[in-house]
């Protein structure tokens, strides 16, 4: 079969069914979740109970405030959900549809998590097990052929002074590239080129000709020189 478009016609048509597309996947979410309320296999989890003691700071990714989310569970998506991922003890967070609790979700089943703009992936399930002794929730860099993932974890701190005691949480972030099943820890931009080797040369003149600074910039820079990096295969 042979299809003929004109380009903006077809821009536009195509971009107006996306749109399309995502209305009804949301409109159907609502609908399910209001038909099965507190039944529907989502609201699945253990209930999160709140460190005790004062901390500074707040456990979350991002913001202390939940984000509206979407969820991939079971094969189904759930938009517009009040999400949080709990870096401490990598775990979803969500209210229960009562909102009398706040659960933990069952990750077994979850395999993605959108939160604004930016996309997670649970690396048991979204990636080969065989081959991946990860685990968690992964932000999902870059999307390609090759795979950049951030892990991001947050620890509490305990801190000791004269006249008081406290505590406070800090952040870490790991980045992995993972080539064909195969990850690799990165830290810098020696550590990416030597796992992207066989383009080394033109790697470099890329990172030199578009100014990119790994310690600047970390998540551009993986970003644009997978691009890279795939585009020349």
């Amino acid at each position: 079969m042979l299809l003929l478009i004109s380009g903006s016609s077809a821009s536009v048509h195509i971009h107006a069914q996306a749109r399309n597309d995502d209305s009804v996947m949301v409109s159907a979410s609502a609908a399910y979740l209001k038909l099965m309320g507190e039944n529907a296999s989502v609201f699945n989890g253990a209930e999160y109970v709140s460190p005790r003691q004062q901390i500074d700071g707040f456990p979350f990714y991002g913001q202390e405030n939940q984000y509206k989310g979407a969820l991939y569970f079971s094969g189904v998506w759930y938009f517009n959900l009040p999400i949080h991922l709990d870096l401490v003890n990598d775990k979803i967070l969500m209210w229960s549809f009562d909102g009398s609790r706040l659960l933990m979700l069952n990750s077994d089943k979850l395999e993605r998590v959108k939160l604004g703009e930016t996309q997670f992936v649970n690396a048991s399930l979204i990636l080969n097990a065989a081959s991946s002794p990860k685990t968690g929730f992964y932000q999902l860099v870059y999307d390609g052929k090759i795979k950049v993932l951030a892990k991001r974890q947050k620890v509490i701190v305990q801190k000791s002074s004269s006249d008081r005691a406290f505590a406070f949480y800090k952040q870490f972030t790991k980045y992995f590239i993972v080539v064909n099943d195969k990850w690799s820890e990165v830290s810098s931009k020696n550590s990416i080129l030597n796992i992207l080797s066989d383009k080394r040369d033109a790697l470099k003149g890329y990172i030199s000709k578009e100014k990119l600074n790994y310690n600047k910039s970390t998540e551009l820079f993986l970003e644009k020189v997978m691009r890279y990096y795939e585009a020349t295969q």
